[in-house]
């Protein structure tokens, strides 16, 4: 560790730390470690540039992290539910059972890991559930 206190127009470490914290989310003593810096002086620099590390804004991070990940989730429900729709396209032009049961099985995995991502349902049976349900809305597609 250097116990040199950082210049205050070292636009770059302000930068690092900055991203870190708020990126990250990283502690100050993480970032101290992560940079081999002292913490002292990466605190005196945080606090000249405004970067906090109170439980305030660990608090404002971990709610921004957790909107982010519910937006992520989201995208990702939306991706299953649009390969849900194509599998299912797929069921009804299928040429035999086999491969019918094949994209009808992908078609309820993929409503399923939808409705878990949105959190409507839980993620321990609905796939074979799903794929039943499929079954018996369009009986006849398994009939050859």
């Amino acid at each position: 560790m250097t116990n040199v206190v950082p210049a205050k127009t070292d636009a770059g470490l302000v930068e690092q730390v900055r991203r870190l914290r708020t990126e990250e989310g990283l502690s100050l003593t993480a970032i101290a470690a992560r940079l081999g810096r002292d913490k002292g002086d990466l605190s005196r620099l945080a606090k000249e540039h405004g970067i906090r590390f109170d439980a305030a804004s660990t608090r404002e991070l971990t709610e921004t992290a957790i909107g982010g990940a519910r937006l992520r989730r989201a995208k990702m429900a939306a991706e299953a539910l649009a390969t849900a729709e194509e599998a299912l396209s797929k069921v009804k032009a299928a040429s035999d059972a086999a491969e019918a049961k094949g994209w009808a099985v992908v078609f309820g995995v993929m409503i399923d890991k939808s409705l878990v991502l949105e959190g409507r349902e839980q993620a321990d049976h609905g796939a074979a559930q799903n794929a039943e349900r499929v079954a018996k809305m369009y009986p006849d597609m398994f009939e050859f």
